[in-house]
């Protein structure tokens, strides 16, 4: 796995604002806009270079106080953020 990979990481120079129903995502290097829900934004937020993906399944594990490891929801939605690059 590659450490971009194992530890993903926002791109440099969003612009995060939390919204009544999440977050509002701006994105400079392709002057996009970005509407995501109260997890996804969690996890963006959370992707800083020094987590893991078992890191933040824990993370959202404790959050939201659920009874598994969403390993895979997290693991769709970190997808999703680098098929966006919002992450790498």
């Amino acid at each position: 796995m590659s450490e971009s990979k194992s530890l993903p990481t926002r791109e440099e120079g969003l612009e995060i604002n939390v919204v009544d129903d999440g977050f509002v995502v701006y994105q400079p290097s392709h002057d996009r806009m970005h509407y995501l829900n109260h997890t996804a934004g969690l996890l963006l937020e959370l992707c800083n270079g020094s987590h893991s993906e078992a890191d933040l399944v824990a993370k959202l594990r404790r959050a939201y106080s659920l009874p598994a490891d969403p390993a895979d929801e997290v693991a769709s939605c970190l997808e999703q953020l680098r098929a966006q690059e919002l992450i790498c």
